[in-house]
Formats: structure tokens, sequence, C-alpha cells
């Protein structure tokens, strides 16, 4: 029998069928999810995000892919145990919109040097491109797995390059924005 994880502790927790959905589904559209990626996240990693609901409503507020992943798992032959939540105030529909717009908000951007000093510690390159491909969908993870791995670039002979003093002498920086998430990065190509 295969269970789904429970990572997260000291947490209320709610059995997975008495979660209901609210039109808070439509804020991000269905067609542009990759639900494989967050079924291998939820599977490998097991379940690490809890679900937030508006207040004693049980509406989901923020968990609608996670919600959808789940479905599918248990259509797989997944058991799904019960879930943590996190209850959300509000008093009106409004109010837990806005919520909703505010936690989908971007506060704070990636660039390439805070996501190299976050991941240089625990991860080697292909471990990043692994993950990109199993678990992760972060659209411009790509552009920085790329800025990291320079050797990935075929119009860069590095046999020719004599010193990394000389190598970085031969880039340029570059700033990015993702299409997908409007984050900023700097790139060297």
């Amino acid at each position: 029998m295969k269970t789904i994880l429970n990572k997260i502790t000291n947490c209320e927790t709610i059995k997975w069928s008495e979660l209901k959905t609210y039109e808070f589904n439509t804020l991000k559209d269905p067609q542009n999810r990759d639900i494989s990626k967050l079924k291998n996240s939820i599977v490998n990693n097991g379940f690490n995000d809890a679900f937030d609901l508006w207040s004693d409503h049980k509406y989901v507020i923020d968990g609608t892919g996670r919600n959808m992943a789940l479905l599918e798992l248990e259509k797989e032959g997944y058991t799904i145990p019960d879930l943590p939540i996190v209850k959300i105030e509000a008093e009106t529909a409004k109010e837990a919109h806005k919520i909703v717009l505010d936690r989908n908000s971007n506060h704070g951007n990636i660039t390439q040097s805070s996501f190299s000093d976050f991941t240089s510690v625990h991860f080697e390159i292909e471990e990043l491109k692994q993950l990109q491909i199993e678990e992760l969908n972060m659209p411009v993870l790509d552009l920085v797995i790329q800025s990291l791995d320079p050797k990935s670039d075929p119009d860069i002979d590095f046999d020719d390059i004599e010193s990394t003093e000389n190598r970085s002498k031969q880039f340029k920086t570059q700033n990015v924005t993702c299409p997908e998430c409007e984050n900023h990065f700097q790139i060297q190509i």
C-alpha cells in the first residue's frame, strides 16, 4: 500500500475528503499547471505545505494544485492521510479573495546570486537538473542552471580558457525577466 507522508507537525489536520473547493480555483489556469511535478514532489518529499482554509468554511484558499495532485495520486492507489491546515480568517468572500491575491503576489525576487548562494551548500548542478525534471516547477530555473553550469553553452570553448579569472572575463552579464512569474535575474552569458 502506498501512503503519502505528512511532513508537517504541530498543525491541525483535516480529512482530505472534507476539503471544499471554491471559486479561488479560477485564479490560476488549470490547463497550465504541471501536476506531474507536483505529484512527484508529494511522493518524494511528503506533504510539506499545509492547505490554507477560509476559516471554518473548509474552502481551500491556497492548495488547489495540491488538491488536484492528490486526486490523481488517490486514483493511482495512494492512501491520503489527514492533512495539515491553517485556518485563515476572512469576514467576506471579497476579503478571502484579497488574501488569495496576496498569497500569490511576488514579494521578492530570486536572483542568480541568491539562488546560487541558497543551493550551493547542499546541491550539485546535476542534482538541480534532476529536481527541475522531476519536481520543481520554476520557469527560470533553466536560466539559473545554465548560468551555474556554463559548460552547457556550446559557444564557449573551455579548453581555451587558462584560468577562472580569464573565464569570468569572457562572460557578459544580462538581466532576464521570467515571462511566467516576472522575477528578475542576472545571468552571465
